[in-house]
């Protein structure tokens, strides 16, 4: 169990749709979201102005990371020692 399951119960999305759902069905009690930048079906951008239309972007404060992107990115950089 991480630090933070003992305050929070974490909530995981698979892609962007998803995360609108889960923002819905939990109105009110959301502490803070990490949003990935590239997500199928909507993409962090889309989940931000849906969170917009909703009024949601004046309630939960939202980090956007560029998880994905990052991931194909380090995977096609071959190893350099730095």
């Amino acid at each position: 169990m991480s630090v933070l399951e003992k305050n929070f119960d974490i909530l995981e999305a698979a892609d962007g749709k998803e995360t609108i759902a889960t923002l819905a069905a939990h109105e009110g009690n959301i502490a803070a979201l990490l949003l990935d930048v590239v997500m199928p079906e909507a993409d962090g951008f889309e989940v931000l102005e849906e969170m917009n239309r909703r009024g949601w972007i004046d309630e939960i404060p939202t980090i956007m990371m560029p998880f994905s992107s990052a991931r194909r990115t380090m995977s096609a950089v071959p190893s350099c020692p730095i």
